[in-house]
């Protein structure tokens, strides 16, 4: 039985006539059971998916009663079972034509990655003719899947660009020519279309035609977005104007010689290099990279030396868009580092750790498991072996994207494929350490801000201005760094902790608001800054949904102490943070019956804390929050009903700490006490501030 989702549910039986399942719930369950062939789907979420608010009073009732009829519809042909926790249809994913197409799509990159034209354009033609789109209608139309259509319409348009540029290398221009111009006028100001339209032009000999496309598109950059064409794009009009992309002898013999010989024209050593060239499954970014040379540097000079490294930073920091460049440099700079297979596997809609090696068996290509499951009887074994036997000895890379809420899972999946597999790199990115032996942690630090005060050539030589005036181009054309702006920009970024992502959603709402007015409105960030791509995955889309994903995998006694925490404005020593954190009815040092230090710790782990190294080696360091982190905190504090006690608690160690001062500041140790008390100004104002809001008189004078 095969099974289509890629347009209007359709469904044949082994003999190809169709089958027919009516109503809309029924086909919405089939169609979440489709989406994870083989493997079980909690009755939770089918319930919440299939009913919504409206879930009927005995819901797992309903849930069995649609479940008969769904196995009436089907009948005997494909079994579907279930438990109280979950139902999963026992089909193989070459049954779904999304999960084929999203293999084929894959296959059909690696191959055109290698350079094999002619094999590209069969399996990328092959993976069209499954495409009856748009993906998954019957459950977007009521405002589902939305996430996982728009990822399918994102691959779909990249094997269309794919399939143009095999067409192009196979010298097929004829060919080629009315589908540029269809992607072009589709998306004119998308960059690959363009050029895979200027190449066949030239192709063709049409020089002239090809030089005019290119500027009728430099012209529409800077008309309607503001931008100038990438350095990409600026090298093939100078290769145009040499006319190194006119067509020769050579390349109008190669058309024939790959007719003749399946594949490009090439040398047997050449042809020898391309067959073992790796597979590459790397997501591709719509937007440029700004540039992070040393941690790119960082991290692949880390996996050229060890086996296991991970990024780890908050929400929001760019580690997945670093993982994504340091991967794809790796693999350019070092093939045999990845000679076996580069795979890209996305973790942050696994809600279990059980469906981990599954997920990762699917990323690295469900029909290349079917080939080898058949040659060694393999169908049976635990997907970890079934990974391990793919993978082998060869030399590869495994990148795991969002790894933290699966921190437990990922460790003894990742150890147990790291000792099976000794050619085996893997890529992590997670809010924490994966904590394997092995593991490097490459912490990814914020954008570098200016300072205040600075000009405008020094400010647009930090990075985070970088990425800022480069989002707000393309979200008001014109925006440049002026004089006039320069304070507010500086302001947004030192105020946003030069986060990639909150600056991202702080620059789209230049489109409606001046940078005065975005830098004025960053104390309430959580409800300006909520305009996030549609394509992203929803905890990514708001400020306060990344800060949330983080919260909702932390314990009470990590809730309570994080929370805690925001009421030191500039950070805070260990024993500060003991002494003000610690739960009322406890001794001093304890939290949720755990020790401070070691909550603190691991809040650090989880990037929620930033332990700042002092100045001298033998100070001690500072427990600091990130401002959108303290924005967020302070809210929590104030919901908990502990705000109050824990304002006090911060107020009477502050004036504690002066009274041990003041003797301090007549004697030997003065320096080092006035440094000391500069750097908890701040704190000294919170408590000063607190005590003009209770009008008391003795705190104040204490101050």
């Amino acid at each position: 039985m095969r099974f289509s989702i890629l347009g209007p549910l359709q469904v044949h039986d082994s003999s190809g006539r169709p089958v027919g399942v009516g109503g809309t719930r029924l086909r919405t369950l089939l169609i979440l059971l489709l989406l994870r062939p083989g493997r079980s789907v909690a009755v939770e979420e089918l319930i919440d998916t299939i009913w919504g608010e409206d879930v009927p009073t005995v819901a797992g009732n309903a849930l069995q009663a649609l479940v008969s009829r769904l196995r009436r519809s089907l009948g005997t042909e494909v079994p579907l079972f279930g438990d109280g926790t979950g139902y999963r249809l026992e089909i193989t994913s070459e049954q779904v034509d999304m999960h084929v197409f999203e293999e084929l799509a894959a296959q059909g990159r690696a191959e055109l990655t290698a350079g094999r034209a002619a094999a590209a354009e069969h399996v990328l033609s092959e993976a069209l003719g499954l495409w009856h789109g748009p993906a998954l209608p019957d459950l977007t139309s009521r405002g589902l899947a939305e996430d996982v259509s728009s990822r399918l319409a994102q691959i779909h348009r990249t094997v269309e660009e794919d399939l143009l540029e095999a067409l192009v290398l196979l010298g097929r221009t004829a060919e080629a020519l009315p589908k540029a111009e269809a992607l072009v006028a589709l998306d004119p100001h998308r960059e690959r279309p363009v050029e895979l339209l200027v190449r066949a032009l030239a192709g063709s000999g049409r020089t002239a035609d090809a030089l005019a496309v290119h500027k009728e598109f430099r012209t529409r950059l800077a008309e309607d977005l503001g931008l100038d064409p990438s350095p990409r794009s600026r090298r093939l009009h100078l290769d145009l104007l040499r006319g190194k992309l006119a067509p020769s002898e050579r390349d109008e013999a190669a058309p024939r010689e790959r007719e003749r010989t399946g594949g490009p024209a090439t040398s047997p050593a050449r042809a020898r290099a391309r067959e073992s060239a790796p597979a590459l499954r790397i997501p591709r970014h719509l937007t440029d990279f700004v540039a992070r040379e040393a941690e790119v540097g960082a991290t692949v000079d880390r996996l050229s030396s060890t086996r296991m490294v991970t990024l780890t930073g908050p929400g929001g920091a760019g580690k997945t868009r670093l993982a994504s460049e340091s991967a794809t440099i790796l693999a350019e700079r070092d093939p045999s580092l990845v000679s076996g297979g580069l795979w890209w596997v996305e973790l942050a809609p696994i809600r279990q750790g059980a469906d981990l090696p599954e997920t990762v068996a699917s990323a690295l290509g469900p029909r290349e498991f079917a080939v080898l499951n058949t040659r060694t009887g393999s169908a049976h074994r635990p997907p970890v072996e079934r990974i391990a036997a793919q993978l082998g000895e060869h030399p590869c890379l495994v990148v795991l994207d969002n790894c933290e809420h699966l921190v437990e899972a990922v460790a003894r999946f990742v150890e147990s494929l790291l000792a099976r597999c000794p050619g085996l790199r893997v890529l992590a990115t997670s809010r924490e350490p994966i904590k394997v032996p092995g593991e490097v942690l490459l912490p990814v630090p914020s954008l570098e801000s200016p300072p205040e005060g600075a000009e405008v050539d020094q400010a647009l030589a930090c990075s985070a201005v970088e990425l800022f005036t480069a989002r707000a181009e393309a979200a008001r054309p014109g925006f440049r760094l002026t004089p006039d702006n320069v304070a507010h920009v500086i302001r947004i970024t030192r105020e946003l902790d030069g986060m990639p992502l909150a600056l991202e959603l702080a620059a789209a709402r230049l489109r409606v608001m001046s940078p005065a007015q975005l830098a004025h409105r960053l104390t309430d960030r959580f409800r300006l800054l909520t305009d996030g791509d549609r394509t992203v995955l929803p905890r990514h889309r708001t400020l306060r949904a990344v800060v949330d994903w983080s919260w909702e995998l932390l314990d009470e006694p990590e809730r309570r102490l994080l929370r805690r925490l925001a009421v030191f404005p500039g950070g805070a020593t260990l024993e500060a943070v003991e002494e003000v954190g610690s739960d009322p009815d406890d001794e001093v040092g304890r939290v949720g019956g755990r020790d401070v230090w070691t909550v603190l710790f691991a809040l650090v782990d989880k990037s929620l804390v930033v332990a700042e190294n002092p100045a001298r080696e033998d100070d001690p360091p500072i427990y600091r929050q990130l401002e959108t982190v303290r924005a967020y905190t302070m809210e929590r504090l104030a919901r908990s009903g502990e705000q109050e006690r824990v304002r006090s608690t911060h107020a009477r160690h502050v004036v504690d700490l002066w009274r041990r001062a003041d003797p301090e500041l007549r004697g030997p140790g003065q320096r080092s006490w006035l440094a000391r008390l500069g750097a908890r100004t701040d704190d000294c104002v919170a408590a000063f501030n607190l005590a003009l809001e209770r009008r008391d008189l003795d705190l104040a004078l204490d101050e």
